[in-house]
């Protein structure tokens, strides 16, 4: 709920005009007090830790209450999380890796079958590569020899006839090279050739013939990559299933693996937090000194030294302020010696020092939210 302004026990000022608002003054030594006792009051210190995320965008001076409260938050989480490791990846590793494994073995056998397919496709591919060009030659060979066949001695004399263009000789020596022998003693003959009274001869019928014998002969290369095919087909929708296997293993462990960079990170963001909070509320270097009663001086004194007024005028405002902050003092002087103020005080003696900086702090923070 909204706090409202409450008139209470006002004082007046040592002028005698102003109302005094005890939360105000508190306020300002805090101020004060902030800027002058810590090391974190310095303006880069200050930014580091607003880029930490400690201290709002906005700031522009050290916040105690705020550093303090983010201190403790940090140190407690961090005293939760810092022996506690990240989870387990050795199964789902082992999960990941048998996953793999599956998978390599079911593209193994993929690939195999495709081997095969592709093997029969290539020698399909090339018997009618050969029939279409075998075609092409006995036309061409037709049309130098102006007759419909050409007997293996046409062919010959067509193949070294220089005054052929150099096609139609080419032409005429595939046609030649079609000549098999079916064995060291047998003679040589053309699938694609007929046997007539000269021997065997070419023709557009001789060559369809033997395209037609070919095409038998593919019929069970056909009829295995028409096998070939369907298994390969189920050993692909198979792999799917491997696949996505692996892929689920692998978002699984990825998974695991993350939770264990965000623990290490989060802790890691946790010790620089916390050293960067208690850089912050280290007391800085002059405060020991400030805070040390000098020869003929007191509780007063002090103050006036630590919020860095002696031998200076004091506004009405700062009066309250060091008032406030004597009293500070005496309070703690009195917790050290049983209750009571001690009869006197020697020169040198600690006031304020590190060992009691953050409770004075905190009763500063107090007084600035207590109801008047």
């Amino acid at each position: 709920m909204t706090r409202t302004h409450q008139p209470v026990e006002h004082h007046k000022g040592s002028d005698g005009s102003q109302p005094v608002d005890p939360q105000a003054t508190a306020q300002n030594l805090l101020n004060d007090a902030q800027g002058r006792w810590f090391n974190g009051s310095k303006p880069e210190a200050v930014k580091k830790l607003v880029d930490q995320g400690i201290l709002p965008k906005d700031s522009q001076v050290l916040d105690f209450s705020t550093v303090q409260d983010r201190l403790k938050k940090d140190q407690n989480e961090f005293g939760d999380i810092k022996d506690k490791k990240g989870p387990d990846t050795t199964e789902s590793i082992r999960d990941l890796g048998m996953a793999k494994l599956k998978q390599a073995f079911g593209q193994k056998n993929i690939d195999g079958v495709q081997g095969d397919i592709d093997k029969l496709q290539l020698r399909i591919d090339g018997v009618h590569n050969m029939d279409a060009q075998t075609k092409k030659d006995a036309d061409a060979v037709s049309k130098a020899l102006n007759k419909d066949f050409a007997y293996h001695s046409d062919l010959s004399k067509l193949a070294k006839d220089d005054k052929q263009p150099p096609e139609v000789r080419e032409a005429a020596q595939r046609l030649l090279d079609t000549w098999k022998k079916a064995g060291p003693r047998g003679a040589a003959n053309s699938d694609y050739a007929k046997d007539g009274w000269l021997g065997q001869y070419v023709n557009q019928d001789s060559v369809d013939a033997g395209i037609a014998k070919h095409e038998k002969g593919l019929e069970k290369d056909k009829s295995s990559i028409a096998e070939k095919t369907t298994t390969r087909d189920k050993l692909k929708e198979n792999q799917k299933g491997l696949d996505g296997a692996v892929d689920d293993k692998q978002t699984a462990l990825n998974k695991l693996e993350q939770e264990g960079k965000d623990l290490e990170a989060r802790k890691k963001k946790l010790a620089d937090n916390i050293q960067g909070g208690q850089d912050a509320l280290k007391p800085s270097a002059d405060l020991d000194k400030a805070g040390r009663v000098i020869s003929g001086g007191g509780y007063y004194q002090v103050a006036e030294k630590l919020l860095g007024l002696n031998g200076k005028g004091h506004s009405n405002d700062q009066e309250r302020e060091l008032k406030m902050l004597t009293k500070l003092l005496q309070d703690e002087a009195r917790q050290s010696h049983g209750g009571k103020l001690p009869p006197y005080l020697k020169a040198n003696d600690p006031l304020l020092r590190e060992e009691n900086l953050n409770r004075i702090m905190d009763k500063i923070a107090a007084m600035t939210k207590a109801s008047k």
